[in-house]
């Protein structure tokens, strides 16, 4: 897929490079097999000009790239349907009566639920989709035909989607799938902006916030941009910032460099008793400071490799209390850099 501004020059530098990865590479480009696409503010002069150069059918309106369409609408009806059949075409295959649970659970995780990976990484199914696939991954594991629809189930859907730490089986749920997919995608906008709050946007991004806001928290090296009161920045916290001391009558406006003595590089301690209350002093004491004071960045603090994944973003969409992981809060281990 190849991008350019629509211009005749640009048609040509396109040719260009194409022709000079066909001498080098050996392989010829199938101009039948490529399309060109405009928006919808390039003048029809400019499409005719263009087409002239590059000799390309127009895109069709129903076009994939890499499994995906191109084009979807707010509905994207089409696209659930397909995927839905796609699924169900799948796990119709299967024969639930003569595989044990274990193997019907070992196929719903590493088959069933692959299936509809990569489309989640882009897009927020609608919530009928979800409870329709999640339908037919329960009735495969239950046993039931696919076309029954009242089963007798000893055991809810939602227990059984939990993850293991939290007393389930790890098969996962469509829709918290969905949601933790995208939560890497707001992960990887979050850490790429200025320490200023948690701002993706978009409605895919927006919904999905709450799971990047449970796991997102700021390493400390300087605090220079850093609010005390109402930034995340303690990673041991429960809401990853701290409690005020009961005594305090005003919130005084602070950075955390001003919590920094600078010279000795270490935690003024004094001042962190009389801000706030104790557990949060010894949350904040636990924070390793560098010697060499750069920029703060933003961990993952619900993993023990400061690093987002999937499978913790899984689990803090189930986790009800509190924002660290039951991995974390096992351990209790101090995070900083």
């Amino acid at each position: 897929m190849i991008f350019s501004r629509a211009n005749v020059r640009e048609a040509n530098v396109i040719l260009n490079c194409l022709s000079t990865y066909s001498r080098w590479s050996g392989q010829c480009i199938n101009l039948a097999k490529s399309t060109v696409f405009f928006s919808k503010n390039c003048r029809l002069a400019s499409r005719a000009s263009i087409n002239g150069v590059l000799h390309l059918a127009p895109i069709l309106a129903r076009a994939k790239y890499l499994g995906i369409p191109l084009f979807m609408n707010r509905k994207k009806k089409d696209t659930s349907i397909e995927l839905k059949d796609r699924f169900f075409a799948k796990i119709s295959r299967w024969k639930a009566r003569l595989l044990s649970q274990v193997a019907r659970t070992t196929l719903l995780k590493l088959v069933a639920n692959a299936i509809p990976t990569y489309i989640m990484s882009l897009f927020l199914l609608p919530k009928s989709l979800c409870s329709n696939i999640n339908a037919g991954l329960r009735k495969f594991w239950w046993g039931f035909p696919q076309d029954k629809k009242h089963n007798l189930s000893f055991l809810s859907w939602e227990n059984i989607c939990k993850p293991k730490v939290l007393g389930g089986l790890g098969i996962r749920s469509m829709e918290f799938l969905n949601n933790s997919l995208l939560a890497r995608l707001g992960w990887k906008m979050t850490i790429n902006q200025p320490l200023f709050g948690l701002k993706p946007s978009g409605a895919r991004l927006l919904k999905n916030r709450e799971v990047v806001s449970k796991g997102a928290c700021i390493s400390i090296t300087n605090g220079v941009n850093v609010g005390i009161w109402d930034s995340a920045w303690i990673p041991l916290q429960p809401s990853f910032k701290p409690k005020p001391n009961p005594n305090l009558v005003e919130l005084p406006d602070f950075r955390v460099a001003d919590l920094i003595s600078s010279e000795e590089r270490s935690w003024n301690k004094h001042l962190l008793q009389d801000l706030f209350d104790s557990a949060s002093v010894q949350c904040i004491l636990s924070i390793h400071l560098p010697q060499n004071s750069s920029f703060d960045k933003w961990i993952w603090a619900s993993s023990s490799a400061r690093l987002f994944s999937v499978k913790s973003a899984h689990e803090l969409s189930f986790s009800s209390g509190g924002r660290l992981s039951p991995y974390l809060q096992k351990l209790g281990m101090p995070f900083g850099v």
